[in-house]
């Protein structure tokens, strides 16, 4: 789904880069380490290059088509079937997912994006009835969730590699001057002010899902200043305070805190508020293979209904149906859908070509989408130590721009070792370059220029990763998540974005809400549903 020449060159850096997937190729690789580079499915490009539209003979007929199998598609199948609304999802790449997708290796699985998600608020009870059918709710106490253990990240769950030498936590806080340290102690007061506050409509300040965070002018006001300028503002200073924040902001948004509004700024620190029986609030649920443990789940609870590689080159409205135009790129042939509604789940710049004709004007210009580079390493386990810390779920290099990596151990104590040798991931938000200009950046490099950075920041914990590394495996996201640049959140044509077209076409990308968390695809995708059922 993309755009041709326009569709088709769009679409083919969005496959790598509309967060919904790549295809891979392998390059020749330096030394003896085994790898290979996630690249744009040009394969599609081949065959749709310079076509002319065909009559298309077969034709099939549905209550509903949902575009994209991303979370929020995969949300809205899986609620449509609930529903008993008879419907079909279309997927552009061989298997759905989105951003949420993995991999795998002789040592076990891994993931190539989103990883973990935060204890659940009480607000969304779809999702908690989701969270009880995986069995990740074994059960309520006190009207809390317990929490299934198994699922938890257990310690030692942070580590900072900072003056040549491993800290528990990833707040730096040694050798601090008593400015720097005034500094974080009103950076916390702050938060927990927010944490705790309530606004005039009478919701909290800042929740998951984000419809449920209040919508007090008062606090929108912050949509409208750059994270940096609020802290600024607050007296809030110190070098080993902003790192801290840049990296929080690069870990969930891709920006920094001279991009990032101070509205989003503030939701990642005072939104953690959820509370569980047997877990304190800060606790994340994480599996080797990432959020793609949740994908599973909402695949076999969508059931059959999913069809991968499918292209979706145009919507038509027509009196009494809407026409979808699909390429199936295995079948090599064209398909007629014809169908009451669409739910679209494709970020929006993919809707603006897929829907010519459709009288929808949202802003494409407003919507910045944060690139990364995310990399599987198989590793001697026993090199990833640290003197007297030991191997946590994430490791932190301070001042640096990569975000560490991720050792998805938790209680599978099996996935800790396999023959000596363990997957750790890293994740590289490219944030210092204009989003555009480091996408294509990004799509040029070479598998041997990633595998010198990527060894290059690993060697700074780990002088001797090159003698103790066995394979390096790099995916590329040239749209791996949305941005919420200052004034996104509260734009003025926000809920005109969101709305339905005539009751037809609902849309239920989180690029919509402008955060990109399970929590946010889930909701928009299930409400999705639920509006289908009420047209």
């Amino acid at each position: 789904m993309i755009k041709r020449r326009d569709f088709i060159k769009q679409s083919l850096q969005a496959t790598g880069a509309l967060a919904l997937g790549v295809a891979w190729s392998s390059c020749a690789q330096p030394k003896k380490i085994s790898g290979t580079i996630g690249t744009p499915n040009y394969k599609i490009g081949h065959m749709l290059r310079n076509f002319s539209l065909p009559q298309t003979n077969e034709i099939i007929k549905t209550d509903c088509v949902v575009i994209g199998g991303g979370v929020s598609g995969l949300a809205a199948s899986r609620k449509l079937k609930q529903l008993n609304i008879d419907h079909v999802l279309l997927e552009l790449e061989n298997k759905a997912g989105g951003n949420a997708q993995a991999g795998s290796t002789s040592v076990g699985a891994y993931p190539f994006g989103a990883h973990y998600v935060t204890v659940p608020t009480l607000h969304d009870k779809e999702y908690l009835d989701f969270l009880q059918s995986c069995k990740l709710i074994t059960s309520f106490e006190k009207g809390l969730p317990v929490l299934n253990d198994y699922h938890v990240c257990f310690d030692l769950k942070e580590r900072l590699y900072i003056h040549g030498q491993w800290q528990e936590g990833l707040l730096p806080l040694q050798g601090l001057s008593k400015q720097e340290l005034a500094g974080i102690q009103r950076f916390e007061e702050q938060t927990h002010y927010y944490k705790n506050y309530t606004g005039k409509d009478g919701l909290p300040a800042f929740t998951l899902p984000l419809a449920y965070s209040s919508r007090d002018p008062e606090l929108l006001q912050l949509d409208a200043v750059s994270f940096a300028a609020w802290l600024q503002s607050k007296n809030i200073h110190g070098k080993a305070l902003y790192w801290y924040l840049n990296y929080c902001m690069a870990d969930d948004y891709g920006g920094t805190i001279d991009t990032v509004s101070a509205w989003a700024g503030l939701h990642y620190f005072a939104s953690h508020q959820a509370k569980a029986f047997n877990v304190d609030e800060d606790a994340v649920l994480t599996w080797p293979e990432g959020n793609n443990w949740l994908v599973q789940h909402l695949k076999q609870q969508a059931g059959a209904n999913i069809k991968t590689g499918q292209l979706v080159y145009q919507v038509e409205e027509k009196s009494n149906a809407l026409h979808l135009r699909v390429f199936d790129i295995e079948a090599a042939n064209w398909v007629l859908y014809e169908t009451q509604h669409i739910i679209s789940c494709v970020p929006q710049f993919v809707n603006q070509h897929m829907l010519q004709g459709i009288d929808r004007k949202v802003n494409t210009q407003a919507y910045t989408y944060a690139p990364w580079v995310v990399a599987n390493a198989v590793v001697d386990t026993d090199a990833m130590h640290g003197f007297g810390v030991e191997l946590a779920w994430d490791n932190v290099i301070y001042d640096n721009d990569s975000l560490g990596y991720v050792h998805a151990k938790h209680q599978q104590l099996a996935q800790r070792s396999v023959n000596g040798k363990s997957n750790i991931t890293y994740y590289k938000p490219l944030v210092k370059q204009e989003a555009k200009a480091a996408r294509e950046s990004t799509m040029k490099t070479t598998y041997q220029q990633w595998y010198d950075t990527i060894v290059a920041d690993l060697k700074i914990p780990h002088p001797q990763i090159e003698s103790n590394l066995h394979q390096l495996d790099v995916w590329l996201w040239g749209h791996g998540m949305i941005r919420p640049s200052v004034g996104f959140i509260n734009r003025p044509t926000a809920k005109l974005d969101k709305q339905s077209y005539r009751h037809r076409i609902h849309f239920a990308h989180t690029d919509l809400v402008g955060i990109s968390v399970f929590e946010e695809g889930f909701y928009s995708g299930t409400q999705a549903a639920l509006q289908v059922l009420q047209a």
